[in-house]
């Protein structure tokens, strides 16, 4: 059978096959986009929230360190007045006590930081994992775009042939 423009394609249920199925697959494809696209989206709103959260710990760690060193400070103080209102000199025992307070709260402060700094790095870690997969899903999504362009372009063609 010569073509319907007289072209002299041949129309075959294989190439009507072909064509159908080129342009199922360039609709799935398609339709596909709109799903990567929105995992793309939730990945980079995720690592959003991871780097929020990294802020909110370095902030929270600083806090916590304040108040450790006003802490510190009170013993120190309420050891000095002891000290003082018992009519004793501030030497000897007294200022190994001070000294040892101190160091205390030193050592209990440097400790919230480094912990502040684990947590910090425990959600910049995955808020970069998060940023890789947003990169994933954005370049699967272009991927599949151009594929489902590719399949329509090959439905058209198939029909071309059979013209």
């Amino acid at each position: 059978m010569s073509g319907i423009l007289g072209l002299g394609g041949t129309v075959s249920a294989q190439g009507v096959s072909s064509a159908i199925g080129d342009f199922g697959g360039a609709v799935s494809d398609l339709m596909a986009v709109g799903g990567m696209q929105q995992e793309a989206t939730a990945f980079g709103q995720a690592a959003a929230l991871e780097e929020q959260n990294k802020q909110i710990a370095l902030e929270s760690g600083a806090i916590q360190q304040m108040q450790q060193q006003r802490q510190e400070l009170k013993v120190v103080g309420a050891g000095q007045a002891d000290v003082a209102g018992n009519g004793l000199a501030a030497s000897g025992n007294a200022l190994d006590v001070y000294r040892n307070s101190m160091a205390q709260g030193a050592l209990a402060s440097q400790l919230t930081g480094v912990q502040t700094q684990v947590n910090a790095n425990s959600y910049e870690a995955q808020a970069g994992a998060y940023r890789g997969e947003q990169q994933a899903a954005e370049s699967a999504a272009k991927a599949k775009q151009a594929g489902g362009i590719m399949s329509a372009i090959g439905g058209v063609a198939a029909i071309g042939m059979m013209l």
